[in-house]
């Protein structure tokens, strides 16, 4: 019944359903082989596993060393690692420690003695010379007579002038400052010979310069 197209379209969709059905059909028959087969296998192992039990080796138990600790410690990286140490490691790396603090703790005493006495050096005068007085005097003298005096100083503790021309240059400048003139008046150790003191003359005061400059 009906047209020639309705009933071909109704032919393709009876063809259709019938190719449906039958792939269902045959998606069922393998799924119900595929577990047929696992159950077949399934059964088969067990058969084997109970013909054949297992035998579990004795549990390997491994010795660790004796009252290990775990100590951080940081790497070069600055990185904090954990490492574990024994007891005897850790005596030896305490007594390295301690050795080590000792080496550096006497290093450190033996440079602190050292710059003292390099201060003691730098800073050591002549009596009755003393830095307040000579500083004071500084302010009264003119700057050439202050190079002189420093320039005098400093080769008389590098042993390159002896006490007696150190006096004689501080004792040159002493009519200009009122107070270095007061404190060589109060000097208790003079001389066994007199000492001839003169005023500098403006070449020799040019001299006195360029040395303490070098």
């Amino acid at each position: 019944f009906g047209s020639a197209e309705e009933r071909a379209t109704r032919d393709r969709l009876h063809r259709t359903s019938l190719l449906f059905m039958e792939l269902t059909q045959q998606v069922r028959d393998c799924v119900g082989r595929k577990r047929a087969h696992d159950a077949c296998e399934e059964a088969e192992s067990y058969r084997i596993a109970m013909a054949h039990p297992m035998k579990l080796a004795a549990p390997v138990v491994v010795a660790e060393p004796a009252a290990t600790t775990p100590v951080f410690k940081r790497t070069r990286t600055g990185e904090y690692v954990a490492v574990f140490e024994t007891a005897e490691e850790r005596t030896t790396a305490a007594a390295e420690e301690q050795q080590e603090a000792a080496t550096q703790h006497a290093a450190e005493e033996q440079a602190t003695v050292a710059k003292k006495a390099r201060i003691i050096a730098i800073s050591a005068l002549p009596a009755p010379l003393n830095r307040e007085d000579l500083d004071e005097a500084y302010a009264q003298l003119p700057k050439g007579a202050e190079v002189a005096i420093e320039a005098s100083i400093k080769m008389w503790r590098e042993k390159r002038l002896d006490l007696a021309s150190l006096m004689a240059t501080v004792k040159s400048f002493a009519h200009t400052s009122p107070v270095l003139k007061n404190a060589l008046a109060h000097c208790s150790s003079e001389p066994t010979s007199p000492v001839v003191c003169e005023v500098a003359t403006p070449e020799q005061m040019r001299e006195l310069t360029a040395m303490w400059s070098h």
